[in-house]
């Protein structure tokens, strides 16, 4: 038994993350442990489908568009086509029935990203929301019926929560700080979220806010294995932009890439 084993018992599944090679963004396969990291092609926002079969991500080189692949980096394919480098479309999440990806998109206006749903293959791109406010990283509840979002407006942002027909927007934070990455628990019952440089967790309704890492450091892209059991995250604690992984309580924070690169954005297969 490995010691990662010994710590946190053994894991199925494989951790999609982002890493930093000279200003060219990979993206990148591992086991839980942190084994055996495979590099697959170029791209940001990884975010696995509900059957771990494919990765849809973000990907341009003066554009970004939504993209998906199968889970060896095979079969690469644009969903969305935007044509304006102002007006990028990023940040996909799947619906847990596998049949919608949601992204946020500045193609009706560059200053207001709000966020879409289209089908799998990329048809029927419709916008959920019409705000004037910046919107960024949806997340797909597990049981289909809500998403939440991060709302950006003077100088904070907070997390919301809406119907999946974006209707019935509803605040979960209002701490007056920056808040991103919401991610829900597999049983629908709780929110991992970054804000004021660490990993909390709040009750799905907002409320029970609980700091998991209290770190002097940064952390931020929190995730939650598929059991609900541990939480990988990103953080600069040890110098370099690396990938972590701790129970769900917070205990046992372990760190799983050591190089002389950046890592972001870890997403645990299901």
């Amino acid at each position: 038994m490995s010691w990662f084993s010994k710590i946190f018992g053994e894991k199925r599944g494989r951790i999609a993350f982002v890493r930093n090679e000279q200003h060219e963004y990979y993206i990148y396969v591992m086991n839980a442990d942190g084994s055996a990291e495979t590099r697959l092609r170029h791209g940001i926002n990884p975010a696995w489908s509900p059957d771990g079969k494919r990765i849809a991500f973000t990907f341009g080189v003066d554009i970004l568009n939504v993209c998906v692949m199968n889970a060896n980096g095979s079969g690469f394919r644009e969903l969305t086509r935007s044509t304006n480098p102002f007006l990028n479309d990023v940040a996909p999440t799947w619906s847990p029935d596998g049949t919608q990806i949601a992204f946020v998109s500045a193609r009706d206006n560059r200053d207001w990203p709000q966020i879409y749903v289209m089908g799998v293959d990329g048809s029927a791109q419709t916008k959920l929301t019409d705000n004037r406010s910046e919107l960024a990283t949806p997340a797909w509840s597990p049981d289909g019926k809500r998403v939440a979002f991060v709302v950006r407006f003077a100088g904070r942002a907070d997390i919301f929560v809406m119907n999946a027909d974006g209707l019935q927007e509803n605040r979960l934070t209002d701490n007056g700080e920056f808040n991103s990455s919401p991610a829900w628990s597999p049983d629908g019952t709780e929110i991992v979220f970054s804000s004021r440089g660490d990993i909390y967790v709040m009750d799905a309704n907002g409320l029970g806010e609980t700091n998991l890492t209290k770190s002097s450091s940064r952390e931020w892209s929190p995730a939650w294995s598929s059991d609900g059991k541990h939480i990988a995250f990103s953080s600069n604690r040890d110098g370099n932009k690396e990938i972590y992984v701790m129970s769900a309580n917070g205990s046992e924070q372990t760190r799983l890439t050591n190089t002389q690169v950046d890592h972001s954005s870890p997403v645990w297969q299901p």
